[in-house]
């Protein structure tokens, strides 16, 4: 009886989906993304300080076919990769498409001459966000997808490789990323 036991709950911790964890947010460690598996890279808690308070408002999450830390070597990498904003507050549209306009213009990694007609294709596609709900951005070699779920769900597919690099940089960038822990925590330094 006790060796049948044990033997159960060995067969139930190996079946356990292992998944990182930030502040109660559960991102899973696998994901399969076009037929690729995808690990997780990293997390990170993104806020912003009001009133000399930290507000968190969403959790990042980095997946990559291969393990990085090194920022520049994954936004030249032709690899798919994937951010999940999984975000604990809600947030308008304006200060969300504010906040991506700026981390586009400062944190450029590729064509950034065309910057602002780039970032004109992604913007019409940022809504606004209630708790819980996510973007889930997908990053190719030649194109980003996007997807924004909860009340105003939107889908888009936006065929730029230099757009696809771009928008990623915005999170890793080593020149200006929205918080240093927060690049590293996606980073996993």
């Amino acid at each position: 009886m006790k060796s049948t036991l044990v033997t159960l709950l060995l067969l139930l911790v190996s079946l356990s989906v292992h998944a990182g964890e930030l502040k109660g947010v559960k991102m899973p460690d696998t994901i399969t993304v076009d037929g690729h598996q995808l690990a997780l890279n990293g997390m990170g808690m993104r806020y912003v300080t009001k009133f000399g308070l930290h507000i968190n408002v969403y959790v990042g999450a980095l997946y990559l076919e291969k393990k990085s830390k090194d920022s520049d070597a994954i936004l030249r990498s032709d690899e798919i990769k994937r951010l999940v904003m999984h975000f604990v507050l809600s947030v308008d549209r304006y200060p969300l498409l504010n906040g991506f306009e700026e981390g586009y213009e400062n944190g450029c990694f590729v064509e950034c001459a065309r910057a602002h007609e780039q970032f004109a294709k992604f913007s019409p596609d940022v809504v606004e966000v209630r708790k819980d709900n996510e973007y889930i951005i997908t990053f190719y070699k030649d194109q980003v997808a996007f997807e924004a779920t909860g009340p105003y769900a939107k889908k888009a597919v936006i065929a730029d490789a230099a757009l696809s690099r771009n928008l990623l940089s915005v999170f890793i960038n080593k020149k200006a990323p929205p918080g240093k822990a927060f690049r590293k925590g996606l980073l996993g330094i």
